[in-house]
């Protein structure tokens, strides 16, 4: 294998833990999101447009995680 060849293979490397590093800094963020939002329905039980807004916006992360 040539230098070049080894130099490539490393940018490729370096691009994919990249990629990888930025979802899972996504997933993070978004499970921080749902746990606020299971927190607060829980503690307002009674309030049936927190379910709504947490079941839309997993709706919607799920739905944008599938596509990449």
């Amino acid at each position: 294998m040539s230098e070049g060849e080894l130099v490539e293979m490393a940018k490729h490397f370096k691009e994919t833990i990249e990629k990888k590093n930025e979802l899972i800094l996504q997933l993070q963020k978004n499970m921080m999101m749902i746990y606020g939002l299971v927190r607060a329905t829980d503690e307002n039980y009674h309030d049936e447009n927190l379910v709504g807004l947490i079941r839309g916006y997993c709706s919607d992360f799920v739905e944008e995680f599938l596509e990449k």
